[in-house]
This record gives C-alpha cells, structure tokens and sequence, in this order.
C-alpha cells in the first residue's frame, strides 16, 4: 500500500495562493455524487485567524501512487473558529464545502414566467446547464447576479441525455431543479477544478470510469461489508397526476401512467400527485411525466467498500467510478455513491459506499 500524504494550501477567493496548511492536525472530508462536499481541517490552536475571511478556498491534493485533488475541485470555507477537540485540547478548525455548494443552495431563478431564463428545454444535461447559465452564469442578465467569467464558466453542451420538454423554474431554487432533472434523466453534475477557471459540468449515467472488469468487492474478498439488500417498491409511482395552477374547476390536470399499471389490480394503483402552479398545459405534462421516471421500484443495494493493498481510494477507484460487487446471488455493477475520509497521525482512514438501484 503506498504511502499517502495531503497536501493543502490556502488561497483567496479567487484562488491566489495565501498560505501553505502543512502544520494541519486533521483532515475530514465527504464528497457524494450530485451533492457538495464537506470538510473539517483542524490547526494548531496558535494558527494565525488573519490568514482567514468569507469564502477563501482550500486546494488539497492526495499523494498516493500519483498525485490527484480531492473532489476533482476547490473547497471554500464557510466558517471557522475554535473547538475543543476529542483529546479535550483546544483547535483552531476550519470548515470548507465544495464549489458546487453555491448553485445548489444559492441562486434562485428570477424571471418571470414566459421570459427567457424561466424556462429549461431539451437534453436534460444541456437544460441543467442552461439552468446555471441563467443564475450565475454568462446568460445571466442581472449584472448583479454574474460570476466573473474569469474564474468561472459552464462546460459546453454534449446533447447526451434524453429530452426534455420546457420546464419552468421561475421562483425556484436552482439546486432543486437541476437535481430534479438530474434525477429523472440519470445526469451528474457538478464544479470542477481545471486548473485555471472552476467549471460547471455534467455527465450522462456515469461520473468516473466503468472499472466493473478489474475492480471486484466481495464479502468472500473481505473488501466489502453488506448493509442492506432490499427488493423496495415502497415509493413506486404507476400513476402521476400534475395539477396546474386555477381554481378547482378550471385547475390544468395531467396525467402518466407507467407501464407497471395492470388495471383492476388494487396494490398496482400507486397514484402521485404533483402540484405544480403552473398554467400551460405541456408544462403541467412534464412534471408528471418525470414523477413516474423517478418513482419506481428499485433493488436496493448499500455497502462499504474497504481499502486494501492492491485497491485503494483515489488510486484505484473514485467517486462516481462503476465497480463489480457480488453479494448474494447477485453480482451487480454499482455506481461509488459517496465516500467519507479522515487523515490524522500519518494514517488515512476510508468508507466509501455505493448505492446500486437496479
């Protein structure tokens, strides 16, 4: 097993190089696909607080076999003070998430309705995109509301995913949406890191790389821990009704069934409904067209996967990598879901996890 170290500098908000963290004491992070990651970094109590302020961001890189940075992007502190630690001795800690962490709970889509900018149509990767273009991005026609295209930027559209029809997002969370979508069109989005501008991109079904012939967990391989085998219908949709804005009587409705349905069948009628606001029909349709692509059974497959001498975390296989995993009867190719590391005294601790719904 090779040697691991990090290596963790400090920089402003605009990633200039402030200071280098090399007396840190601990390292915490988690990183989850279509989520911001987190992270704690305890110091020396003595550190210097004036190396800090809002939103300076933290670069770190693991070295292992090679060279890589955590979560393929920069980390921006969103507090930090003093704690006390498990050893009752005083610390200064920092607390840092992801780039992601400001589209997903900052920007909310302000267009009124029927303007450009209220609306997202088309691949679903590219709608996403589109969707941070207009709250953030170069689109944005608030100048206000802009990030300088300078440190960052949307990656150019790749039409990978399906389609689909518009989707008004006027009033809403940005993070909420694209995670909608994302959701229903099998889409993973997030900041990266390119080593001169932070960028935003997504990828259709899959965020790493499918090592599923040559990366292998088994219990019988003592590289992996069951939590659950469930065969879940419990939050399965066969029938979703969108309902639009109106009072009762003149209220839009629509309506999709699935294919599971089978009419007459009492346990087969598992109705959702979604209620919209929304006034013109089609976009009414969209909405219960993907309640029933995102509420369906699913076998669901939890467990951790353990670091070993021959596969190691970062080295071997990453978040959002495909992997074999044979559990059971069942040998399955599960996506890594989300990972949680902790790196103190020279020893680096790993528990990464998938979450396989098939």
């Amino acid at each position: 097993m090779a040697k691991t170290t990090y290596n963790i500098s400090l920089r402003s908000e605009t990633g200039t190089r402030v200071d280098t963290m090399s007396e840190f004491l601990e390292l915490k992070y988690s990183l989850k696909l279509n989520k911001y990651g987190n992270m704690t970094l305890l110091m020396p109590y003595n550190y210097d607080i004036d190396n800090l302020g809002p939103y300076k961001r933290l670069r770190v890189y693991r070295d292992g076999k090679d060279q890589k940075l955590v979560g393929d992007t920069d980390w921006f502190v969103t507090g930090y003070g003093y704690t006390r630690d498990s050893d009752g001795s005083k610390k200064f800690i920092i607390i840092a998430n992801t780039a992601l962490w400001f589209f997903t709970t900052g920007p909310v889509a302000r267009y009124n309705i029927g303007v450009t900018g209220s609306s997202i149509s088309g691949n679903a990767d590219d709608a996403i995109k589109d969707a941070i273009r207009y709250n953030g991005g170069a689109s944005t026609t608030d100048s206000s509301r802009k990030v300088s295209a300078s440190y960052f930027d949307v990656d150019s559209n790749a039409s990978a995913a399906g389609s689909i029809n518009a989707k008004t997002i006027s009033d809403r969370k940005i993070g909420d949406v694209i995670k909608e979508v994302a959701d229903a069109e099998d889409v993973y989005y997030d900041v990266v890191w390119t080593g001169s501008i932070l960028r935003f991109k997504t990828w259709y079904q899959l965020r790493g790389t499918d090592k599923s012939a040559y990366i292998k967990f088994s219990e019988a391989r003592a590289n992996f821990e069951l939590t659950n085998l469930i065969y879940d219908y419990s939050n399965e949709a066969t029938i979703a009704y969108g309902f639009g804005s109106g009072a009762a009587g003149s209220k839009t409705v629509k309506s999709t069934t699935s294919s599971r349905h089978t009419i007459g069948i009492f346990a087969r009628l598992r109705e959702k409904a979604v209620n919209t606001n929304l006034h013109v029909p089609s976009e009414v349709q969209v909405e219960a067209d993907m309640a029933v692509a995102q509420f369906k059974p699913v076998t669901l497959l939890e467990g951790n996967l353990k670091n070993t001498p021959t596969q190691e975390w970062m080295d071997d296989f990453e978040l959002g990598d495909k992997v074999t995993v044979e559990v059971e009867d069942i040998t399955a190719t599960p996506i890594i879901d989300d990972v949680v590391v902790t790196y103190k005294d020279h020893k680096e601790d790993v528990r990464c996890s998938i979450k396989e719904r098939f």
